[in-house]
């Protein structure tokens, strides 16, 4: 899991060399071939990265590939009590045409690991690659099935533009000692997320100074990862109040 973007993508691409006689308009060949030239380190790419957001007892955050505004990959990384997995998500002219997740399911007593990777096919269809066990192809431990993988398709495209599930409305500030966050979250989903303030601004002042009046209003932040102290933090790095 905590392997390289492109470690992980090689090797979830080098599982699939198997014959699927996919006779469709969009064939499991030529998805290969958009898929290596979408992870192709030639190609210059916008990078967005979500916030990370939490709730209960797991963490979600999507971090963005894009070209001319067009999104060709999203990485999905998901963190909770019982499972944890890393998704690449590959597009071609916005539509999905292939998943690839690594991860563990957990329990008290066991980690399973397992790889499971996903053609999207041009009628429809769909064909899945799983290995519950390890990465390697030859143990024989694998299966391939058409039964349909659920993704929530507009799940990271909304954690990205802090929209939906992710719309994220003011709470309040917590202030811990000498260190101050801005809580922001989303009653219905029960998504939220604590920046980090090291500077102040216009707004910043407005909610701090207010903050009856901006309860329950939304807010969309930016934000920056930091290191400090050896703590990985999420900082504020500005924000917009979004009227409605």
């Amino acid at each position: 899991m905590k392997n390289s973007l492109f470690i992980l993508i090689i090797i979830a691409l080098g599982t699939t060399a198997c014959n699927f006689n996919a006779e469709s308009k969009t064939t499991v060949g030529n998805i290969d071939n958009l898929v290596q030239s979408i992870i192709d380190t030639s190609q210059v790419y916008d990078i967005i990265q979500s916030p990370k957001y939490t709730r209960t007892n797991e963490q979600y955050e999507v971090t963005e590939y894009s070209q001319n505004d067009t999104t060709r990959l999203h990485v999905e990384s998901f963190v909770s009590e019982s499972k944890e997995y890393t998704r690449q998500l590959y597009y071609d002219n916005t539509k999905l045409i292939f998943s690839s997740e690594s991860g563990y399911d957990l329990t008290d007593t066991s980690q399973q690991e397992y790889i499971v990777n996903t053609y999207f096919l041009g009628d429809g269809s769909q064909i899945n690659y799983m290995n519950t066990e390890s990465f390697d192809v030859e143990s024989e431990n694998y299966k391939l099935t058409e039964a349909p993988m659920k993704i929530e398709l507009i799940k990271p495209f909304n954690a990205i533009k802090q929209q939906g599930d992710f719309e994220m409305k003011f709470g309040e500030f917590l202030v811990m000692g000498p260190q101050s966050y801005l809580i922001l979250s989303n009653e219905k989903s029960k998504y939220d997320i604590a920046l980090y303030v090291q500077q102040g601004d216009f707004l910043l002042d407005e909610l701090y100074n207010n903050p009856e009046k901006y309860k329950g209003k939304t807010i969309f932040s930016n934000h920056e990862f930091i290191s400090e102290n050896g703590v990985i933090k999420m900082a504020y790095r500005g924000g917009m109040l979004i009227e409605k």
